[in-house]
């Protein structure tokens, strides 16, 4: 960062931590990008997953029901 105090450094400078914020704005989207991608792949798999879920809970909910109480 330019420490002098005419008006071009201090525009120079303003520039400078503009295009800091906006690099770490762009890798800040780049890391919530590849979560979402996680988050959409874990949804994805646990979707192909969810008939076998939900015969699993209907068998033991029938399994239940048919056990007498003592």
């Amino acid at each position: 960062m330019i420490q002098k105090g005419t008006d071009n450094d201090k525009r120079t400078n303003y520039v400078h931590d503009e295009v800091e914020q906006l690099c770490l704005l762009c890798k800040l989207l780049d890391m919530l990008a590849k979560e979402h991608s996680l988050i959409c792949s874990a949804f994805s798999a646990s979707m192909r997953h969810l008939p076998q879920l939900h015969d699993g809970i209907i068998h033991l909910f029938h399994k239940t029901v048919q056990t007498p109480i003592l």
